[in-house]
């Protein structure tokens, strides 16, 4: 179930829809949105002129799975061309002129950002983005973000992760326009991102697989 409501938006209101939905929507402008995102209880986004988010609590296998990924790509990448950011390092959708906050993203080469208040600025160029499921946000990750987060010109592969059992989607980018999709549900496959060859059972150490 997702929460609407309508302006003027404040932490009063934020605070009130939580209290009625795991999930929320509420019209905004973006400054009304940059005002609100450092609320530590709640995963705030901006999409299409409106204020979406969740509470920002994660499930064990959820952090399982981005700490997997932190750590991996970090091992694996170039670190002297590649940063890898969590999610609270938003990043900037030009295309859209939405403002996301994924799991994990990487930027290859020279950071490019997007600034929003003196000390704040969110990136803008990135290669990767990854989104861990969640229940709340996975409908919305897959028919809202996908199409937004397409129109990037510097990212090269988008993917979504499953944290209850072995299911990763792949996008990779073909040329401007054309993506190619690859599913991932065993345990011994391997995604190549970048310059990086990722074992699908280093994403999901630790993690409980549903029974």
């Amino acid at each position: 179930m997702t929460a609407t409501a309508f302006m003027p938006v404040t932490e009063k209101i934020i605070k009130l829809l939580f209290s009625k939905s795991d999930f929320i929507s509420v019209p905004a402008t973006e400054t009304e949105f940059w005002q609100l995102i450092d609320l530590p209880q709640y995963r705030l986004e901006f999409h299409h002129n409106q204020i979406v988010g969740t509470m920002s609590y994660a499930t064990t296998n959820h952090e399982r799975v981005v700490s997997n990924l932190i750590f991996a790509l970090r091992s694996l990448l170039d670190e002297d061309n590649h940063e890898v950011f969590g999610s609270n390092r938003p990043i900037y959708a030009a295309g859209c002129g939405n403002i996301y906050e994924p799991d994990v993203h990487v930027i290859q080469g020279n950071l490019e950002e997007y600034r929003y208040a003196k000390t704040k600025t969110a990136s803008q160029n990135p290669a990767i983005i990854f989104e861990v499921f969640s229940p709340s946000t996975k409908d919305f990750d897959v028919t809202e973000k996908l199409s937004c987060y397409k129109l990037m010109p510097t990212l090269q592969h988008i993917v979504f992760i499953e944290p209850s059992k072995i299911n990763v989607h792949v996008y990779n980018r073909i040329d401007t326009e054309d993506w190619k999709t690859v599913v991932y549900t065993r345990n011994d496959d391997k995604i190549t991102l970048l310059d990086a060859i990722i074992p699908i059972r280093h994403l999901y150490k630790k993690v409980i697989f549903q029974i």
